[in-house]
Formats: structure tokens, C-alpha cells, sequence
């Protein structure tokens, strides 16, 4: 029989970089506010154009280790489109997850024990006005 190992199993004292789940539209990026400049968009036929403070603050997200999800509700036959101009207006991210639609968002994730302050939460929200950007944004 093969000796069991010791598994060090995360307690929450040493947290790893937050992973941010980050809206596309009206967040990163400026709303579409017609179906014209929608689909314009949806086609690659105009480009994005990101919300304030945003290119700053994701890179300085980046160059922490911070884990950048984009999520929208762009429909999945719009895919390249999405990721072409993303990678144009030189927005990095670890995944792109399209589809979701555009009701409420919940994330729901394990509270950590912790060993030396106690339990510590794991999920939070913040919630920004259409179109503001993220310069009054700090995690």
C-alpha cells in the first residue's frame, strides 16, 4: 500500500491573486446604446471604446498576478469578432465567456477557515454606473 502524503489544503492564510470577473459592455467598454452600433460592434465594423481609467487599471491589475475574466452578453457566433478587438484595444484577460446574458450576476464561493484571523471571505461585488470606468475603482 502506497503511504498517504501530507496535503497541505488551502485554509485561506495565504491567499493567492484575486481573479477578477470583469462585464464587457457598459464596463470595460462603452455601452452600445443602439441595435446599429450593437451589432457594429458584434461585427468588428466599429471599434471599442473603453471606459475610463480602464487600460490603466487592468494593467495595473496585471502586473500584480490578478486573474482578468471577461464575461458578456455578446452571443457566441460573435466570438472573433469579440476577442479581435479586444486584442486590438490591448485588453488582456485569462478567458472570455460570452452568452450569460444580461440579468443579475451572482458569484458563490467558499468562506476560508483561516487559521490566524478567522474566516475570511472570498466573493465580493462591486457595482459601477454604466459607462464610468474604473477610476474610482481599488481591490
Amino acid at each position: 500500500m502506497e503511504e498517504s502524503k501530507n496535503i497541505i489544503i488551502d485554509n485561506g492564510d495565504s491567499m493567492a491573486p484575486p481573479t477578477l470577473f470583469l462585464d464587457l459592455d457598459g464596463t470595460i467598454v462603452k455601452f452600445p446604446h443602439t441595435h446599429e452600433d450593437y451589432n457594429k460592434l458584434a461585427r468588428g465594423e466599429q471599434d471599442m471604446e473603453l471606459c475610463p481609467g480602464v487600460r490603466e487599471k487592468l494593467w495595473e491589475w496585471e502586473s500584480k498576478g490578478y486573474k482578468i475574466i471577461i464575461t458578456t452578453g455578446r452571443r457566441e457566433m460573435y466570438r472573433f469578432e469579440t476577442e479581435r478587438a479586444l486584442k486590438k484595444a490591448a485588453i488582456g484577460y485569462e478567458q472570455l465567456i460570452m452568452g450569460i446574458g444580461c440579468g443579475p450576476r451572482y458569484v458563490i464561493n467558499d468562506r476560508k477557515p483561516g487559521i490566524k484571523n478567522g474566516k475570511k471571505d472570498t466573493a465580493f461585488a462591486i457595482n459601477i454606473d454604466r459607462d464610468e470606468g474604473f477610476e474610482n475603482i481599488d481591490i
